[in-house]
């Protein structure tokens, strides 16, 4: 993780942040409780405290977009924990506020804002001290020295690579499933030449010699959707008896498959006490028989996803098929997921 501080200017580059020493302590909330006006005064309280003063318009624009944020970030508070409020005791959480009020009113971008909010609230929320406390505050330092593209390329490693949706058991599931899951946190990921060299300096990843193709591991990750079955004959003889678990294949309705389509169906589906469990390694080997090649997966792809054809050549064509994620990435990439698709899973599973 990257320790170094940033001064981002942008635009208004006059803007200047006093050498990382945050004003916190005076700045308490009252344990019977204070009503939103007042934690939100509180809270920009807290934001000039930790500014010079500027003069004229730049002091406007940086007072109106620390509001914006601020008021984003309270109302996202009352949706999604309320209780979280009482969080505004802890010098880590106001020195998280700051830096968010700080990173959004330099920048002024809406969709950073929108991250620096989403992580704010999940480190509000976060227990002090906790491994995914330490991560989310990393992140919001982190967000602000990417580019759109960038967290558009954390976000689809994170969809892609590291999740596995064991309720894709068929190709209309993946189609739809990546369609949805997917397609509207691309975002700008294939409209600019992303710099993986530079996401390591900030610390969201490292770039490996080893590669990740997606069109090559779907089909173990997936293999339900992603076989082309087999024949009646080819079912070992220890299993032949239990006929209702094979299904014609999805693919070729002349052969067979099992009516698992991924690991996680498999295990879930037999519990130690089924006449099924002592072969469970013999359908985990009928399950992988007879997949599609990584050449069919990613014609096939194509074909179902046309929408998503960037997202495949960024796979293909840049360093984004060798570059992994760490804990900060997964952070700012499942943030940005979640502000586009509404099932993004917590990001707690990750830090696992």
């Amino acid at each position: 993780m990257s320790s170094r501080q940033s001064q981002n200017g942008g635009d208004h580059s006059n803007i200047i942040q006093s050498g990382g020493d945050i004003s916190l302590t005076e700045h308490i909330v009252n344990n019977n409780g204070l009503s939103y006006s007042e934690v939100k005064d509180l809270f920009m309280m807290l934001f000039r405290d930790n500014f010079f003063e500027m003069r004229g318009q730049a002091m406007e624009t940086v007072a109106q977009r620390a509001e914006e944020v601020t008021v984003k970030f309270l109302t996202k508070m009352q949706e999604r924990a309320p209780d979280g409020f009482s969080s505004a005791n802890d010098p880590a959480v106001q020195r998280a506020l700051v830096t968010a009020q700080t990173e959004y009113a330099c920048s002024g971008s809406k969709e950073l804002g929108d991250v620096l909010v989403d992580i704010l609230v999940d480190r509000a929320e976060s227990t002090a001290g906790s491994l995914e406390a330490i991560v989310l505050s990393e992140a919001l330092t982190a967000a602000p020295k990417l580019t759109s593209g960038q967290i558009s390329a954390l976000t689809v490693s994170l969809a892609m690579r590291h999740t596995n949706f064991y309720e894709w058991n068929k190709p209309e599931t993946v189609y739809q499933g990546l369609a949805s899951a997917i397609f509207d946190a691309a975002g700008a990921l294939g409209s600019e030449n992303v710099s993986y060299a530079h996401m390591s300096y900030v610390g969201v990843g490292s770039s490996n010699i080893s590669e990740w193709n997606p069109f090559a591991t779907f089909p173990v990750m997936y293999p339900g959707a992603f076989t082309h079955g087999f024949h009646a004959d080819e079912i070992h003889a220890d299993i032949k008896e239990f006929e209702k678990v094979f299904i014609p294949a999805w693919r070729d309705s002349t052969r067979l498959q099992c009516i698992f389509g991924t690991e996680k169906t498999l295990t879930n589906s037999i519990p130690s006490t089924n006449a099924l469990f002592p072969h469970l390694d013999t359908f985990r080997l009928m399950m992988k028989q007879n997949l599609m090649t990584a050449e069919e997966v990613e014609q096939d792809l194509r074909e179902h996803v046309p929408s998503l054809h960037h997202v495949f050549d960024a796979w293909k064509s840049s360093g984004l098929k060798s570059f992994d994620l760490s804990s900060v990435g997964y952070a700012i990439g499942q943030a940005n997921w979640r502000r586009h698709w509404k099932d993004a899973p917590q990001l707690k599973i990750y830090l696992e």
